[in-house]
């Protein structure tokens, strides 16, 4: 019965945070979804899962929490990009396949 819920939950949070991921960036995305993470594992019972997983969290990428200081140095990266153009290889063993 647990795992049954324990599913159910998580599918239930999967689809709230990607409903609301529309309007925030993908690292506050994946701040909040460690963190939802986090709690649902620490679930000790159905009630705590539940609570766990209704709860809304709020995360600040400037002042990050505890449970996420050993991700501090992605979530903080500035997103880069390449000068170059990507160009496929031709002679790439995936395009000699016929």
């Amino acid at each position: 019965m647990f795992s049954f819920t324990a599913k159910y939950t998580a599918k239930s949070c999967l689809r709230r945070s990607l409903s609301s991921s529309i309007t925030e960036s993908p690292r506050d995305a994946i701040a909040k979804n460690l963190l939802l993470f986090n709690r649902i594992i620490a679930a000790k019972d159905e009630n705590s899962l539940t609570a766990a997983a209704k709860s809304s969290i709020a995360v600040d990428l400037k002042e990050l929490p505890g449970e996420l200081l050993p991700y501090q140095k992605y979530l903080s990266s500035s997103a880069s990009s390449s000068s170059v153009p990507y160009v496929p290889d031709p002679t790439a063993w995936q395009n000699l396949v016929r």
